[in-house]
């Protein structure tokens, strides 16, 4: 079949392991294979089909359907295909993601993007705390792909964020793009305590950038012109029209460089003629 559609029969019984259902795991299996493909349930291994109903697709991609907040892992170490889930989610959506595109309609747990590599991950949605950032027992957070969370972010997102881009359309916690070793964050709302603190490397950009907001370890604001932005505007507007706007404004902001606590290679970057909210 070209593509596979599940839908969740009931409310899960139990907790469940996501992680293997994947398009790389199930695109390629007839309906009856599918529907024995064995999945985690607060620790015992049962057939999919016992939780969903399998329809085909016209559509080269796997759609799930359900309210599923007591799940972990949609789309972990996925490598390639289209995905997309509809109904609120846990944690760990895309940690360890190496290709692939997967879009979520509903809010997600914590750790979304957590060691993410490639892809493109959108998210209808608001997402929890660690955001972009180490998966438990790691050292390094997102380390490539773009992610996207169209709703609020919780605390510590993007901490020891090592590459990849992060676009927030609502607000973020507090400690954002703390321990931040390189990568950018684009923040379109509000930012919480602690901003930057102990970054190294990597780009914070905001429009509602509030100086008590990050620590006195950073320079004095300056205002400058970088060429490169309306690059990288360009680029967003390829990702989707609705960044059109940002192409025609001039590429000054106000730029704060540090955390001089830890190298100071970060900097935070506040454009001066947007008024997004």
């Amino acid at each position: 079949m070209n593509g596979v559609e599940l839908i969740l029969r009931k409310a899960l019984p139990g907790y469940l392991d996501a992680s293997g259902i994947l398009p790389e795991h199930l695109l390629k299996r007839s309906e009856s294979d599918i529907a024995r493909f064995k999945v985690s349930l607060s620790g015992q291994l049962i057939e999919i089909g016992d939780l969903f109903a399998i329809k085909p697709l016209q559509l080269e991609m796997l759609s799930v359907q359900g309210e599923m907040l007591a799940s972990r892992g949609w789309g972990e170490a996925m490598n390639g295909g289209v995905m997309r889930v509809e109904g609120n989610v846990g944690d760990e959506v895309a940690a360890d993601m190496k290709g692939g595109e997967l879009t979520i309609y509903g809010r997600v747990g914590d750790r979304c993007g957590a060691g993410m590599r490639r892809g493109v991950v959108k998210i209808h949605g608001d997402a929890g705390d660690y955001t972009a950032s180490c998966r438990v027992a790691q050292r390094r957070g997102m380390r490539g792909g773009f992610l996207w969370i169209t709703g609020n972010v919780g605390s510590r997102t993007g901490d020891r964020m090592r590459r990849g881009t992060l676009l927030i359309g609502g607000d973020v916690g507090d400690y954002c793009g703390s321990r931040m070793i390189a990568g950018t964050i684009a923040i379109w709302g509000r930012t919480g305590s602690h901003f930057g603190a102990m970054m190294r490397r990597g780009t914070l950009w905001c429009p509602h950038i509030r100086q008590e907001d990050f620590q006195g370890t950073f320079s004095l604001a300056q205002t400058v012109s970088l060429p490169h932005l309306p690059l990288w505007y360009r680029w967003l507007v390829g990702l989707d029209p609705q960044f059109k706007s940002l192409v025609d404004n001039p590429p000054v902001v106000r730029r704060w460089l540090g955390d001089r606590a830890n190298q100071g290679l970060g900097e935070l970057l506040q454009p001066t003629s947007l008024a997004l909210r």
